[in-house]
């Protein structure tokens, strides 16, 4: 037979690895985590051997020691002690108290069988203790039971303040059970009323009254008493609240509805009666009674249903929208079978509801008496906690077949015309594309036209007559306007397939601004038009590619130049600014050196421009309709162009008209950030450099 080995250990690990160590050698083991454990399992199955620690939980070693060499039937089980400590005193003790031996940690698992085998044998003899150290161990023993006693006694003592404040509670919700607002009853198992508070009294009109002499079948008629068994029937059966509606009848004979939440009283485990909570709900029988007549009449379906699919309640609009002759009929259908068009569908919607508890704007499709589909919504709730009863739902439902219809066909118009549209937006990408990359195919054939008339014009093939002079520089005249045209048209197509992209160095705008007017002079002249530029007195720079940023001036002032009248005036004005907010173009006019971006305004006393046409500027190919815009050519492309340019700095481009007065465009771009480049330096002007360029501009 196997000798049986008992481990009391608190560490679990090592627990487990000497009861391994152990099982593999052949013994039954058991193990116990605390002392008191150790005790009931030492009682239980009679080890041959314990293996004991002494710094347990709920009980130590010693006490475990202890409390064996007190039993007659135990002393005799071998005790080794298995410790870390390394103390003489201490493992002394050990022998004193009564065990048979001790073991240090670390263990040699190899030679642990042997040794257990050893002390179970009797191999190993038993250390004998001498008288005097054994009372002297007996005595400190004692004194730690008294150390145990005075504890426990303490905690009697707390425990007994905490039955005061119990009863103390007690009384106190006493009083607040007399103070409730809803009547308490309490009833024996014949329905005598046995106690109840002073609610009860008001309830039942009675001021002078022990309601004690009186049953609970007293005040209510038969039907209502019938009620009553059945659910105390079922209260006592199952041990368990109810919660139901009665009518009561008080002193003065007047009906009250009633809502009574009753529980059973169990004194020694036996049924003694109930005690219940009665709450008048008069007034909302009532309202009950009012909203009945709503149910009944509205447009809208209204309807409860069990967790399984079967109407509880259902209204007339439920009934014609689902096409049923009657509620009796649709009441008798299966939901999930023969209402949803998808059993699956309400296994979903079922799933969604306890997750939410409510669901709004749900559709579903459903299938009429009929066979006919239709579309609805609805909305509902699950009610989980409503007088005891099952869980159900509660909802309302609409007929939206017709709108859903008209959705559906929206939506196919909306797809196809989505894709038109993308077909479009590929179109022009694509056209995008040829275009950018044809530039070279479409300028030099034209390049190669301008550079023969001008040859022919210039008589550097042989002189002209006057007839052939006049065509051959109408050719240039048309193909120097053609090249500006494809260009702009080239220009928009590479920023729209993104194949246009600045290159940014620092650009001083005063010096950019004097050549524009330069440039720009003859054009003025042919119309007595006068270009004022007063430039600041300091250099503006921003960063910006200088090529686009020259391109976006020429536009605009030979723009302005173009649509002003005879002997009227361009003002270009540049100055700093402290942009508040870019997208609505909110800024301020601070001093030079103070502001973030730069303004650039062309002022001209031309036509103007009326409020309704002042976005169709920017479009391209477009202009304002009017016989001075239409004497005065062009293909539309200049402001779009620059708008793009500037855009593609991060600027903005606007402008402010108003008609038969003139048009303001402003430009707004961030400043270029201090310290100069040598770049810089080489664009700096002297003032007579700066006269010179602009003998025909006005600057004041």
């Amino acid at each position: 037979m196997k000798k049986k080995v008992l481990y009391v250990e608190d560490e679990q690990n090592q627990l487990e690895l000497i009861m391994e160590v152990l099982g593999m050698a052949g013994y039954d083991v058991y193990g116990a985590l605390d002392g008191i454990t150790g005790l009931k399992l030492v009682s239980e199955k009679s080890p041959d051997l314990i293996l004991l620690d002494l710094n347990l939980p709920r009980m130590s070693g010693w006490e475990v020691i202890t409390k064996l060499q007190g039993d007659n039937k135990l002393k005799n089980i071998p005790i080794v002690v298995i410790t870390g400590d390394s103390d003489a005193e201490g493992l002394e003790k050990c022998i004193t108290a009564g065990s048979s031996g001790f073991l240090k940690k670390p263990l040699n698992y190899k030679l642990l069988p042997q040794i257990i085998s050893d002390y179970i044998d009797g191999k190993k003899e038993k250390v004998k203790v001498t008288p005097k150290k054994r009372e002297g161990y007996l005595r400190e023993q004692s004194l730690r039971l008294v150390d145990r006693l005075h504890v426990q006694i303490e905690n009697l003592t707390k425990t007994n303040r905490r039955m005061e404040i119990l009863n103390k509670e007690l009384e106190r919700r006493g009083t607040y059970i007399n103070k409730m607002l809803d009547p308490l009853i309490v009833v024996d198992l014949e329905g005598n009323i046995t106690d109840y508070n002073s609610a009860l009294e008001n309830f039942l009109v009675s001021e002078w009254r022990d309601l004690t002499d009186f049953n609970v079948f007293d005040f209510v008629d038969d039907e209502n008493r019938k009620l009553i068994e059945q659910e105390d029937k079922k209260r006592y059966s199952n041990l368990s609240s109810s919660n139901y509606r009665l009518t009561f009848k008080d002193f003065n004979g007047v009906n009250k509805q009633v809502l009574i939440s009753g529980h059973p009283i169990v004194e020694k485990n036996k049924i003694a009666g109930t005690y219940a909570i009665i709450k008048d709900i008069s007034d909302q029988h009532l309202l009950e009674e009012k909203y009945k007549n709503i149910f009944e009449n509205t447009s809208e379906g209204l309807y409860q249903s069990t967790l399984d699919g079967k109407f509880i309640t259902v209204n007339p609009a439920i009934v014609k929208i689902l096409g049923y002759d009657s509620k009796e009929e649709l009441l008798d259908k299966s939901i999930p079978d023969d209402i949803y068009q998808d059993s699956a569908s309400r296994q979903k919607y079922i799933k969604i509801l306890f997750e939410e508890k409510s669901v709004t704007a749900y559709e579903e499709v459903m299938i009429t008496k009929n066979g006919d589909k239709i579309y609805t919504i609805g909305a509902s709730r699950l009610i989980t906690d409503e007088n005891g009863k099952e869980p159900y739902i509660e909802g309302n439902l609409i007929d939206i077949t017709e709108r859903k219809l008209i959705d559906q066909e929206r939506e196919i118009f909306t797809q196809t015309l989505e894709e038109k549209n993308r077909q479009l937006k590929e179109a022009n990408r694509l056209k995008d594309e040829f275009l950018a990359n044809m530039s070279h195919e479409l300028r030099t054939p034209l390049n190669s036209i301008i550079g023969f008339s001008e040859i022919l014009v210039d008589g550097l093939s042989g002189d002209l007559n006057d007839e052939q002079f006049e065509f051959i520089n109408n050719v240039r005249k048309s193909g120097l306007h053609l090249l500006d045209l494809i260009n702009d048209i080239l220009d928009l197509s590479k920023i729209r397939a993104g194949m246009m992209k600045p290159s940014p160095e620092a650009v001083e705008l005063v010096n950019l601004s004097i050549e524009t007017c330069t440039t720009l002079r003859a054009q003025a002249e042919k119309k007595e038009v006068s270009i004022i530029f007063d430039p600041p007195d300091e250099q503006i720079f921003v960063e910006a590619d200088p090529l686009m940023i020259k391109q976006v001036f020429l536009n605009i002032v030979g723009n302005a130049i173009k649509f002003t009248p005879e002997k009227g005036e361009v003002r270009v004005i540049l100055s700093e600014v402290q942009v508040s907010n870019w997208d609505n173009n909110s800024f301020k006019e601070v001093k030079a050196g103070k502001g973030d971006a730069i303004r650039y305004q062309i002022i001209d006393t031309g036509v103007g421009i009326e409020e309704k046409n002042v976005d169709i500027i920017f479009d391209e190919f477009r202009q304002v309709d009017g016989s001075y815009t239409r004497n005065s050519g062009g293909t539309g492309l200049g402001l779009p162009l620059s708008t793009k340019l500037i855009n593609l700095h991060h600027g903005k481009l606007w402008v402010e008209s108003e008609v038969n007065v003139g048009s303001c465009f402003n430009i707004l771009m961030h400043k270029k950030l201090p310290g100069k480049t040598d770049k810089q330096e080489e664009d700096v002007l002297s003032s007579d450099e700066k006269s010179k360029l602009a003998e025909s501009i006005i600057i004041t």
